[in-house]
């Protein structure tokens, strides 16, 4: 694709640019003529909660914008912000706003993986930023990543200083410039304009209903997107919130559910396998003296949502007062700056399931069977998909076939989104699955629409076509991990169609004895026998995942097929006849 347009001189995505730098940004920077003493934020450090206010934040943005303009920040200049605690990023990135350049959130820690601090340094190259904001703890690192990338930035840190109280610079032509999750390769930038921030703000904060919430508990990571504007909602609407960082929720996340019951948080969300962890690796008796029946709204995003992890949270929570009712699939990507469709907060989700046999691009779904979301814990969950909701207020959401052309309800296809949030382009040239056509995004995603609702199937390029058909990489785990008692998030499913013969290649991280002969004949059930079909059994943490959770599938296969990968292969090519 050709380069995007410049957002200063152009439309697309939203309002134009050139009138939002004509006036007082609403929304975003709102919140800072008014802070509360007594809501903030409230970050868990080592085993404590701490506080501070949106007062005393207001007094840091405003104090750490002035020290960026002495350091050089300039108009439009792009800053990366690799913090990992939420008050420092919160206050780097509306600094950054405040001091009139555009803010680029970076996975921190990039030492901690040497994959990771590849895809840091690749990042940083990409937009060779002005400026990276870090802590003293970070500098190390973050300098080497700049080598490594060939990038000029300057590393700053929040630093102290006298409270400032400088006006707002003029709003650059962007207000964030947020990387995609990487799934189908590296990173890409996604050029977000002030219209797209604060329209899909203004729609998770409708959405949440968050002028009626006194407070929220979250612990996603800061620099993707389902954390990152969720984050920017509740601190525009002032919301007393309660924040972990990732790693803290994998070590212990019966303190994010401690939360949720002693504040009776109405609304939270978090990725599907968050509540599968939880029902794999949280004893009843833990949950003790919590009270989970304040929850209405449980936004499930970030990945396919699978019925069966949500049953077993459910199963899990249930005589601590949680519904099931409660959860809230929900749809969106960076691309869209988050959220694109979900169910109002007191609807009740539906699931579906399909006849898989019969799916193919273009053709109509096949529905066999219609359940409530109020069931999910009391049903064989395998081969049911969940609704993700309605598009939200002014988007638009179509279904198209291979010639780009829209497809009638009910059909599976690629999934578009049209709309007030939809960015304005990449701010790179880097393939990917996904991409803009005429204002609006071809998601790379499969899926279909009933009744209004929305249904994803996952990405297209995590299917091929084998024996006749689509056969889907996720349906494949799920299966697999059933089969054997494990995690999908244990299984990985790579097929390509092979100049002689079909290809899928299986990876289970510390499968059961046993396990390869059960799995074979499971994929042959569902492949046919011209498909050849290889096993590896690897150690935990073998498959490459992004941040948000989803494999990376191209990554996987091409080291399995360059044999750089710590896996023993225990079977195949196995071919017809097995």
């Amino acid at each position: 694709m050709t380069a995007p347009p410049d957002p200063s001189t152009s439309s697309a995505g939203g309002p134009g640019v050139e009138a939002r730098r004509s006036e007082r940004p609403s929304r975003l920077l709102a919140w800072l003529e008014h802070p509360s003493q007594d809501a903030g934020l409230h970050p868990l450090k080592e085993s404590a909660w701490e506080f501070q206010s949106y007062a005393q934040l207001a007094e840091r943005v405003r104090t750490g914008a002035s020290a960026f303009l002495r350091a050089g920040v300039r108009h439009g200049d792009v800053v990366a912000i690799a913090e990992p605690e939420c008050t420092a990023f919160v206050t780097a990135f509306f600094a950054t706003l405040y001091a009139g350049a555009t803010p680029m959130p970076l996975a921190p820690h990039a030492s901690l993986d040497a994959h990771h601090a590849v895809r840091q340094a690749a990042i940083l190259g990409s937009v060779d930023p002005a400026f990276v904001i870090c802590s003293d703890e970070a500098r190390t690192d973050l300098a080497s990543a700049c080598r490594r990338a060939g990038c000029r930035a300057a590393l700053l840190g929040l630093g102290g200083g006298e409270p400032q109280a400088g006006e707002p610079q003029e709003p650059a032509g962007l207000a964030l410039l947020q990387f995609t999750s990487g799934s189908t390769g590296l990173p890409r930038g996604v050029r977000i304009t002030w219209g797209n921030l604060e329209s899909n703000v203004a729609t998770i904060v409708d959405w949440m209903e968050v002028d009626s919430i006194e407070s929220a508990s979250m612990w996603l990571p800061l620099h993707h997107d389902m954390g990152l504007i969720g984050l920017i909602a509740w601190v525009c609407g002032q919301v007393d919130t309660w924040v972990m960082r990732p790693e803290q929720f994998v070590l212990d996340p019966v303190r994010w559910l401690e939360r949720l019951g002693t504040l009776r948080v109405p609304v939270t969300g978090a990725p599907n396998f968050a509540f599968a962890y939880i029902a794999r690796r949280v004893a009843a008796e833990r949950l003790r003296g919590i009270d989970l029946s304040a929850c209405r709204s449980v936004v499930v995003g970030a990945e396919r949502v699978l019925p069966a992890a949500l049953a077993g949270f459910a199963e899990l929570t249930a005589e601590h007062g949680f519904r099931p009712e409660a959860f809230s699939p929900a749809y969106g990507m960076a691309e869209a700056t988050l959220a694109v469709t979900g169910h109002a907060v007191g609807s009740v989700a539906s699931m579906v399931r399909i006849g898989w046999e019969d799916m193919d691009m273009g053709t109509p779904v096949k529905i066999r069977d219609r359940r409530s979301m109020t069931e999910v814990s009391r049903l064989d969950c395998s081969g049911f998909l969940v609704s993700c909701g309605r598009p939200f207020a002014g988007v638009t959401i179509g279904i198209a076939g291979d010639d780009g052309r829209a497809l009638p309800d009910g059909s599976m296809g690629e999934i578009t989104i049209e709309g007030p949030s939809v960015a304005a382009g990449y701010h790179t040239d880097a393939i990917g699955a996904s991409r803009f056509e005429a204002g609006r995004i071809m998601t790379g995603d499969a899926g279909f629409v009933l009744d209004g609702e929305l249904f994803v199937l996952g990405r297209m390029g995590d299917s091929v076509k084998l024996g006749g058909r689509h056969v889907w990489a996720e349906s494949l785990e799920i299966q697999i991990g059933a089969a054997l008692d494990v995690s999908p998030h244990r299984c990985l499913v790579v097929a390509r169609p092979g100049p002689v013969s079909d290809v899928v290649a299986i990876v289970v991280e510390a499968p059961p004895e046993g396990w390869a002969d059960r799995v074979v004949s499971l994929v042959r059930s569902e492949v046919g026998t011209s498909v050849e079909i290889v096993l590896y059994e690897a150690g935990q943490r073998t498959i490459l995942r992004t941040t948000s959770g989803k494999p990376r599938r191209r990554e996987m296969w091409r080291r399995l097929a360059a044999g750089d990968i710590d896996a023993e292969q225990v079977a195949g090519p196995v071919g017809r006849g097995r």
